[in-house]
């Protein structure tokens, strides 16, 4: 707004029926504005220009266009000795100008989790609300934990945060955190890749022991195996001293694997240690390990048991190294789209996430059907490629389960270049998993490409002088176009969603020639795209059966060309019908199919007794 006056224009504004879906904001803070619930007071001098911004609000989460957002999506304290107050900081945004005290917090793990807000910070040129929030967990008990801390206003979306933590006096634990990264790692899970300075050690200290107890005597069927014993008797171990008499101390295998940390048994939830049966010599103790494949690549990891026990005179470690693969790739969902074939159309695909958090994922598309492992295609940079379905955004933030409103909707772009049926896979990557959907996408045939007219020198049509039985009065000949320029016109449109606009240059001199759709047959194939749905395209020969309801083609089979300007003649016969039933302006269809059923061209027809215009195809009187 510009005050073109010459003098001080005061200005009101009711802002009252904007509510409950619209917020107006000045963003002009040099005019000192007076703003409550019903209004904006403010005075406007010459020549002078005061900025607004106009805001749809969200309305109990139904058509939420704003929502809370962090900086993280998961937080893992590395494990901590009881009583130690570990504390990070996230930041909480949202494009809407909102009050720190509008904002509430929810965790189920309250004794254990403080949640402070340190500071409120609003952009008045982006409208952005930065909330700074320090995250502190703090224990008097041992024990690991998964606690989910919940971010919500009454008027906008939720935001949730995943916080592990553990707390124990596990002596090795503390001491290896120098050599483990936990800010991506679950306790007491260590995966390799991240932590190899941890699994060397490991490893190096392993190898030591079992050398120095061979160097010792142990016998080697004294060797457990793990985690069949926590308790296999070694041989004793002579304490040389000074006295006459030799102290012999009866040890375990386990207790040789020293500061070699991990948590103790009760701190996994969720899992049981059970005895072996009564007629074994030793005791045996097992523990279920359950790998959830929220990734598809392969995982090594290292987990680490500790116990301790008041009555024993050493504590028990065992470490182990883990492999986790996933078995099989299957979507969790499958939908179907339709599209008329070779024109374009939107559609939305509601999309439900299988975790708990809300995450932003990255999206990628593939025609391939997932195979272990799963490769993801590459499409960033310009190619000669094309697909049925294509994104129109390559980032979703995907609700988690644990909020009401669990789905969203993705928008793609359908293309169907053939009548088979297609199967794409479109798959969701983020840092807290993976997973897929499947799409299948029918083309519809049963639309009109384009309107031929026949002309009769009058209509009715009346019979000649050889009867009503005489086919010659009711036959006219149609114009019937070689190309199908929708055809091509979707073949370039379905290109340039992936190849850049020198390539579209290079298709566009060389799908004329036949040398030169052979050269872009060559460049499809070799980005990997199916071209037994493309070969009808490219060919300079195709066969078509006629059909029709109403009509009698007196063709077959016509053969056309789809390279080529020229048009053919195609005799049509009326049927013989009262003449009071050949209404005016009445539509007809003909329909041809490929012998390879791959293309169907479905033309509307018309009979009248003038000149077609330059917009249809001329057609002329047998």
């Amino acid at each position: 707004m510009v005050n073109v006056w010459k003098e001080l224009l005061p200005v009101t504004i009711i802002t009252s029926n904007l509510g409950p879906f619209f917020r107006l904001n000045l963003l002009t803070e040099s005019l000192e504005p007076l703003v409550d619930d019903d209004e904006i007071k403010f005075d406007l001098k010459p020549s002078v220009e005061a900025m607004f911004r106009l805001t749809l609000r969200p309305n109990n989460d139904k058509i939420s266009t704003c929502s809370l957002a962090s900086n993280t999506y998961r937080i893992i304290f590395p494990p901590a000795l009881l009583n130690s107050k570990l504390s990070h900081t996230i930041n909480l945004s949202i494009d809407e100008e909102v009050s720190m005290n509008g904002i509430f917090t929810h965790c189920k793990d309250e004794n254990c989790i403080t949640i402070n807000f340190l500071e409120e910070n609003f952009d008045k040129k982006l409208c952005k609300t930065t909330f700074t929030v320090e995250i502190e967990v703090c224990s008097e008990k041992k024990g690991s934990n998964h606690s989910i801390i919940t971010f919500h206003h009454c008027e906008y979306t939720n935001c949730e945060i995943e916080v592990d933590y553990c707390f124990t006096s596990c002596p090795l634990t503390l001491h290896a955190n120098p050599l483990i990264d936990p800010n991506d790692n679950p306790y007491p899970y260590f995966p390799t890749e991240e932590n190899d300075e941890f699994f060397n050690y490991m490893t190096a200290t392993l190898t030591f022991l079992e050398k120095w107890m061979f160097e010792e005597g142990f016998k080697k069927e004294l060797y457990p195996t793990f985690p069949c014993t926590f308790y296999a008797t070694a041989s004793v171990l002579k304490d040389q001293n000074k006295g006459s008499k030799k102290k012999r101390n009866a040890v375990s295998y386990i207790n040789f694997i020293s500061r070699l940390a991990g948590p103790l048994f009760e701190q996994s939830k969720g899992k049981s240690v059970e005895k072996g049966s009564s007629g074994t010599d030793t005791k045996k103790s097992s523990f279920v390990v359950e790998y959830k494949a929220n990734f598809v690549n392969e995982v090594k990891t290292i987990l680490i048991f500790y116990g301790s026990s008041e009555t024993r005179i050493f504590d028990s470690y065992a470490v182990f190294s883990l492999i986790g693969h996933i078995s099989s790739a299957p979507p969790i969902a499958i939908h179907k789209l339709s599209s008329p074939i070779y024109i374009y159309k939107n559609a939305s695909i509601p999309v439900t996430s299988p975790f708990c958090t809300s995450a932003d994922f990255r999206v990628f598309v593939t025609d391939t059907e997932p195979e272990i492992p799963v490769a993801f295609e590459n499409t960033e940079k310009p190619k000669f490629y094309l697909r049925r379905l294509t994104l129109k955004v390559n980032v979703l933030h995907v609700l988690g389960k644990s909020t009401d409103q669990t789905k969203v909707k993705l928008f793609v772009r359908v293309l169907c270049m053939s009548t088979q049926t297609g199967n794409s896979w479109i798959w969701f990557r983020s840092d807290i998993g993976e997973f897929s959907v499947q799409v299948t996408t029918q083309p519809r045939l049963n639309l009109p490409i384009r309107s031929l007219s026949g002309r009769f020198n009058k209509w009715p049509v009346e019979p000649c002088d050889c009867g009503e039985e005489c086919e010659c009065y009711r036959t006219t000949v149609l114009k019937l176009p070689h190309r199908n320029d929708l055809t091509l016109t979707a073949l370039r449109s379905a290109l340039s969603e992936f190849a850049s606009e020198v390539m579209l240059e290079v298709y566009d001199r060389l799908i004329e020639s036949p040398k030169g759709k052979v050269i872009i047959q060559m460049l499809l194939e070799e980005n990997g795209v199916n071209m037994s749905e493309l070969k009808h395209m490219f060919s300079d020969e195709v066969i078509y059966h006629l059909k029709s309801k109403s009509l009698f083609p007196r063709l077959e089979t016509v053969a056309l060309y789809q390279h080529s300007t020229d048009e053919l003649d195609l005799p049509i016969t009326l049927p013989n019908v009262d003449k009071k039933e050949m209404k005016d302006e009445q539509t007809h269809t003909i329909t041809l199919v490929s012998e390879d059923d791959l293309d169907v061209r479905t033309y509307t027809v018309k009979f009248n007794t003038s000149e077609t215009d330059s917009s249809t195809t001329r057609t002329s009187p047998l």
